[in-house]
């Protein structure tokens, strides 16, 4: 009996840090349509492991950077064409580059993880 309720308060445990961590990668993740945070999903792998995630591709990016701020620290530049071409949000002009630096990492995953400590000792306080 002792042995199934020490089990089932693991798995309780496990739980609320793993629906913890899901919240507060939430609550870091940038908002720019919602898209990205509505991705983050959470799934049961088993009683002891969960996986928090997205399936978007450009998270990555989001997370780490991109053009100067990323991997490769260098400017983004056209592949196939002489300029980069998009249309500004605010102005609804068309904006034409030779390069642009890119973006800095918003890192709303480590964020959350940096927490994961802090996360754990206020679940254990719960059960023990």
């Amino acid at each position: 009996m002792v042995k199934k309720d020490f089990e089932n308060h693991l798995k309780d445990f496990i739980r609320d840090i793993a629906f913890d961590l899901h919240r507060e990668i939430i609550l870091n993740t940038p908002i720019d349509t919602g898209r990205l945070r509505n991705s983050i999903n959470i799934i049961k792998k088993n009683d002891y492991e969960w996986e928090i995630g997205t399936n978007l591709e450009y998270a990555l990016y989001v997370e780490l950077g991109t053009g100067i701020f990323g991997k490769y620290k260098r400017p983004i530049t056209p592949k196939r064409a002489k300029v980069l071409h998009w249309i500004d949000r605010d102005t609804k002009k068309d904006v034409f580059a030779k390069k642009v630096r890119g973006q800095e990492g918003q890192f709303f995953f480590q964020k959350a993880l940096n927490k994961a400590e802090e996360i754990i000792a206020k679940n254990k306080r719960k059960y023990i």
